[in-house]
């Protein structure tokens, strides 16, 4: 009689839902409770009780692990694992429609910024304001500096001599520096036109979902209009239901200034008070 082959339990990872519980409480807990700094692996095997290898496993679903590791990871954050929150490693993308979401730039967007190496950008299927998922961009870490933004551009042809309304909603979770939408209108070799990037009323802290405006003329010069969500510093901003629509002149734009009154003749040439 032929012997039966056996099969090897290759346990349970974290679904989509369940890996953004996870990273949002242990997100949470190193700004409150551990002064902005990550916990390293030790750190969390110590807290767990499971060896550094089980963590990283857990965290960076390399591999199954059985439901009490999961349980226990999810204990150190005050978090109760359910039914939703893991799943067969063979089942994993059934979360999304055969999609992962967990490491996809959205398509026809791109990453940029000072330092996009300093972001995390992504589609995400557990956060959204409308639909079956939005886009987030969080910091990598606490010192993240510079700023990431997901962004594309488009041709301006149909918005000449138009006055055109960029609408989203965004929803922020601690924010340090600050966050926001903004557009571009550029002309040819790439000369800005105008622009917005919402630096003189951005959005910080902890938000729920709030849309959010920009306005800019399209002069009869425009070449290309170019868009996106942008993130600086520390925290989380997701962005959903992005729009574009043309608006009256009654309407007013929302254009970053930078007009310098320039004097007709020098002054205060004996540095006096």
């Amino acid at each position: 009689m032929p012997q039966q082959r056996l099969t090897r339990k290759r346990g349970m990872v974290l679904t989509n839902v369940g890996l953004q519980k996870l990273q949002t409480a242990k997100h949470k807990a190193e700004i409150w409770d551990n002064d902005g700094d990550r916990y390293t692996l030790e750190e969390l095997s110590q807290c767990s009780g499971l060896a550094p290898i089980t963590v990283a496993k857990v965290l960076n679903r390399e591999g199954g692990v059985d439901k009490q590791s999961l349980t226990l990871c999810f204990s150190v954050f005050g978090l109760i694992l359910m039914e939703e929150d893991f799943t067969k490693p063979s089942d994993r993308k059934l979360q999304t429609n055969g999609t992962d979401t967990s490491t996809l730039v959205p398509q026809g967007w791109h990453v940029a910024g000072s330092r996009p190496h300093d972001y995390d950008v992504r589609l995400d299927a557990t956060v959204v304001y409308s639909g079956s998922s939005s886009a987030l961009i969080q910091s990598k870490s606490p010192q993240a500096d510079g700023f990431g933004t997901l962004m594309q551009s488009f041709k301006a042809d149909d918005y000449r001599r138009q006055r055109l309304q960029l609408s989203g909603y965004l929803k922020t979770e601690t924010v340090e520096s600050w966050a926001g939408l903004w557009m571009r209108v550029d002309g040819a070799n790439r000369q800005i036109l105008s622009f917005d990037n919402m630096q003189n009323r951005s959005v910080t802290g902890t938000t729920d979902w709030t849309r959010y405006t920009v306005v800019l003329d399209v002069p009869d010069a425009s070449d290309r209009i170019a868009f996106g969500i942008l993130l600086a510093g520390p925290g989380r901003v997701w962005c959903d239901c992005l729009n574009f629509e043309t608006v009256g002149l009654d309407v007013p734009t929302t254009e970053l200034t930078t007009d310098v009154h320039i004097p007709t003749e020098p002054v205060n040439l004996d540095f006096e008070l």
